[in-house]
């Protein structure tokens, strides 16, 4: 009974990750994001996230641009 449950159990798992289609990205066009880090109470940095599309090898890809910036108050301590 045990065997038998493991196998349903496989044939389920497997069933249900082959069924699922993916119609939508997870992402879109031209999203943007900024972040503000901080420490304690200190702003110690800036991070941005942006998204493009892009065609790379023929076919269309989104290409993610990730930047960051350290303060100034930051840069006394640390050099970046």
């Amino acid at each position: 009974m045990n065997r038998l449950a493991i196998f349903l159990g496989i044939i389920l798992v497997t069933f249900c990750a082959y069924s699922q289609e993916q119609s939508e990205s997870a992402f879109s066009e031209n999203e943007f994001i900024k972040l503000k880090i901080k420490y304690l109470s200190f702003k110690t940095s800036e991070a941005t996230l942006e998204t493009k599309k892009e065609m790379f090898q023929g076919k269309e890809v989104i290409h993610v641009i990730g930047k960051g910036r350290s303060s100034k108050f930051l840069s006394l301590f640390f050099k970046v």
